[in-house]
């Protein structure tokens, strides 16, 4: 990250760190809170995540992939990178996204369960069972 800011081109990271926000909430969830708390955060998660993963990140990111590839300023905004960042860019970008769809889907699907009653609140918040 110091390379990016360093060179003036600290935009670049902004992404990463934007999809970072909804992981408080995240955690939030594996907290011992009442059941109404945990659902006011998955609530705020689900929102979080979709609001942040979903649509701000990618665009974002689409932003600076218009400019690495169809910009006219390009070749002086990309100066001081790697010949090929552009090329790792769309890459890490692309399974970055991919990869938050995937889990958009899998937390849709979670949120269905537990609004239908077929899972509890605290059921299923923590990587192991207790």
């Amino acid at each position: 990250m110091m390379f990016f800011c360093e060179n003036d081109i600290g935009q670049i990271i902004s992404p990463f760190l934007t999809m970072e926000i909804s992981t408080v909430h995240l955690a939030f969830l594996k907290a011992n809170f009442s059941d109404s708390t945990v659902g006011i955060h998955l609530g705020l998660f689900v929102i979080s995540f979709f609001l942040f993963r979903l649509i701000l990140c990618p665009y974002l990111w689409w932003g600076i992939v218009r400019v690495l590839f169809f910009s006219e300023e390009s070749q002086t905004a990309t100066d001081c990178l790697p010949l090929n960042f552009q090329y790792y860019w769309l890459l890490i970008g692309l399974t970055f996204n991919l990869l938050n769809g995937f889990w958009g889907v899998k937390i849709i699907l979670k949120v269905l369960r537990k609004v239908r009653g077929s899972e509890t609140m605290k059921e299923g918040n923590s990587l192991k069972e207790s």
